[in-house]
C-alpha cells in the first residue's frame, strides 16, 4: 500500500468514526483508536512534507553548497519514514471497537450522514466564493479542498443513483 492509499485511508476511517452513534464515538476504546489513528496520520504528513520539500528541491539547478542541507533532510525523513512505520504498525495492533447490528439505528445514521452532509456543502458554499475572489487565501482554499474529499468520500461510502451523479462533479 502506498503513502497516499494509507492516508486516504486513515482519513475515511476517521470520517466513518465520526457518522457513528454517540454512545459508540465517545467510548474509550473508539477515543483510543482515534487518538492512535491522529498520531499516525500526523507522523505520515511529516514524511509527506519532507518528500514535497525534497521533490521541490530536485527540480532546481544542481548546487554543490546544498548537498549538506539535502542530505539532512534525507536523514531527517529517514527517521520519520522509520517512525511512520512504527506508529502505523501501532495503530494496526489497536483494538478495534466491536459494532454489532443492534448498536447501530438506520434511523440514527441517516439523521448523523444528513447533518454532517449539510454541514460539509454549508462549509464549501461558504468558502468557495472567497476562494473564487482571491485565489491567493491558501488556508481558505485548503480547507475547501478538505471539505471537498470529505464530501466525497460520504459519497462513496453511500452509493445510490444520487450519489453516483455528485461523485460525477466531485
Amino acid at each position: 500500500m502506498s503513502g497516499a492509499q494509507l492516508r486516504i485511508g486513515m482519513r475515511r476511517t476517521r470520517l466513518r468514526i465520526e457518522l457513528l452513534p454517540k454512545k459508540i464515538r465517545k467510548a474509550k476504546a473508539t477515543r483510543t483508536f482515534l487518538t492512535s489513528l491522529d498520531e499516525s496520520s500526523k507522523a505520515n504528513a511529516r514524511v509527506r512534507d519532507l518528500d514535497i520539500i525534497l521533490s521541490k528541491i530536485s527540480t532546481y539547478k544542481h548546487d554543490p553548497s546544498m548537498e549538506g542541507r539535502i542530505s539532512g533532510i534525507k536523514e531527517t525523513r529517514e527517521s520519520n519514514l522509520q517512525a511512520a512505520r512504527r506508529q502505523t504498525n501501532t495503530l494496526q495492533k489497536e483494538h478495534i471497537p466491536r459494532i454489532t447490528e443492534k448498536d447501530l439505528s438506520v434511523p440514527k445514521l441517516q439523521k448523523r450522514l444528513n447533518r454532517t452532509t449539510k454541514q460539509l456543502i454549508t462549509a464549501i458554499n461558504g468558502r468557495l466564493p472567497m476562494v473564487l475572489k482571491n485565489s491567493n487565501n491558501f488556508r481558505e482554499l485548503h480547507l475547501l479542498r478538505i471539505n471537498c474529499k470529505r464530501l466525497r468520500y460520504l459519497a462513496e461510502l453511500f452509493r445510490s443513483k444520487k450519489t453516483a451523479r455528485l461523485l460525477l462533479r466531485l
